[in-house]
């Protein structure tokens, strides 16, 4: 009975311990920034309809191969006719019939509409795979905005409550000179007032880390339980400090060196370079129509009626031809608009190159800038919390008023805070130029800067 009641007791507590153990595992599970990705690109709707929009424009372009191959046509029929069809041979009469045909088409010359139809299915096919390229990489890019969102924001939340206990500190200070009579009310009260809005700092940045934290899990499409692995800053400060010490000569090879590559890499503009030659398609098969069609065509006829004994069989050679002749500026207005239209997507693509590569230059610029500012912010910092530190010590002496430490309090959080923000503006400047140049691969675009600090091209 021991025995029993022991097993029992067993079986529970193991039970116990392994579904705390699956909690705790829940509630805590670890998301790094490469896992974020790879849910990002296997659970966003756009990204699988464009991966279904990529296999459609697929099967049209093998389709549109058989425009220009033999089409083959079998049919058959069987009449019965009532009242019955008198025959040649007296006292007989048709009362069915049967045949079966069996019909062969091949367009001789059509203008070239098949081998062009054949072209502007694999234009449309390519441009189904730059909207997919596309769309992996805004997704990619969003994931990242986002994550280092979660992240700045939950910086920003242990400023505020580091610059929260600070200010209790302080305001225990206050409330001890106070007392002693070496702080007037004024200075306490401000000191008192300044710690209730650090209270509503942190209450705010709290809320704003919380808010991040569902906006990424609703954008991966999983519950917001996770825990997010933190940015190795140690590990890209070698590239921020490269970035930096680039001089204004060498910022402009870079992001030369930085356009070349996304003029070839872009998506967007490789579906407007697409939608060019489509155009251009459109255009030629409009000035293919005023020339004639020509189709040969072979059938082969079995008839049968009942009165027939075998089936007559009957072999058809045909040439044909058509040319239109009216109205023919109804295909005059048709080349006119596809004409402008090419030309609509001649500029268009021009406009989009300068476009891509004003924005790619600005990318490059930004991401020095952002390189730079994480410099000063950093230097700012140490000098808000080295006079912070001499203020707090001089104000628990009663050398300065309350306001000179609130002030210095303020400068500080101020400083703590864009240092923190200059950092994450950099990680996301570094993916919004990924993006533009069309690159998945952090390491292309950090070479890409060693080669213009080289001042190699």
């Amino acid at each position: 009975m021991q025995k029993k009641i022991f097993t029992r007791a067993a079986v529970k507590i193991v039970f116990a311990s392994a579904l705390f153990f699956v909690m705790v595992c829940r509630l805590g599970f670890s998301l790094t920034l490469d896992e974020a990705r790879e849910i990002a690109l296997r659970n966003n709707p756009a990204l699988k309809a464009a991966v279904k929009a990529k296999e459609s424009a697929h099967w049209d372009a093998k389709k549109s191969i058989w425009g220009v191959m033999p089409y083959a046509q079998a049919s058959g029929g069987y009449s019965i006719y009532d009242p019955a069809v008198s025959s040649i041979v007296p006292g007989e009469e048709k009362k069915s019939a049967s045949s079966v045909r069996v019909s062969v088409t091949q367009p001789v010359y059509n203008g070239r509409k098949g081998i062009i139809g054949i072209r502007t299915s694999r234009e449309n096919e390519k441009i189904a795979d730059y909207t997919l390229e596309q769309k992996m990489l805004e997704t990619i890019a969003e994931t990242e905005t986002k994550y280092f969102s979660v992240l700045e924001k939950k910086s920003l939340m242990a400023i505020a409550f580091k610059d929260l206990g600070a200010s209790r500190e302080n305001s225990k200070t206050a409330s001890i000179r106070y007392t002693l009579g070496t702080l007037s009310k004024a200075d306490f009260l401000n000191v008192q007032s300044q710690t209730s809005s650090k209270e509503v700092s942190y209450i705010q940045e709290k809320s704003n880390y919380e808010v991040s934290r569902r906006d990424l899990a609703n954008f991966l499409g999983i519950a917001p339980d996770f825990k997010l692995e933190a940015v190795e800053f140690s590990v890209i400060d070698s590239f921020i400090e490269r970035v930096r010490a680039l001089d204004d000569q060498a910022m402009e090879k870079i992001a030369q060196r930085a356009v070349s590559i996304g003029m070839t890499g872009n998506p967007s503009l490789k579906i407007s370079a697409a939608s060019v030659k489509i155009s251009q398609n459109t255009l030629s098969i409009a000035r293919q129509a005023f020339f004639p069609s020509i189709s040969l065509s072979f059938t082969n006829s079995w008839d049968k009626s009942d009165l027939d004994r075998t089936y007559t069989y009957q072999g058809i050679v045909t040439l044909s031809g058509s040319l239109p002749l009216f109205p023919v500026i109804d295909t005059v207005d048709e080349m006119r608009g596809n004409s402008s239209r090419f030309e609509e997507a001649n500029y268009t693509y021009e406009s989009a190159k300068d476009g891509v590569a004003l924005s790619i230059q600005s990318a490059v610029y930004a991401l020095a800038t952002a390189a730079r500012s994480i410099g000063s912010a950093q230097q700012a910092m140490k000098y808000a919390q080295e006079t912070y530190e001499q203020m707090k010590v001089r104000f628990e002496s009663g050398v300065v008023s309350a306001t000179d430490l609130l002030n210095t309090e303020v400068l500080l959080t101020s400083a703590e805070s864009q240092y923190t923000t200059s950092r994450y503006d950099f990680l996301r400047a570094e993916s919004s130029l990924m993006k533009l140049m069309g690159l998945y691969d952090k390491k292309k675009l950090h070479k890409l800067f060693v080669l213009g600090q080289e001042g190699e091209q």
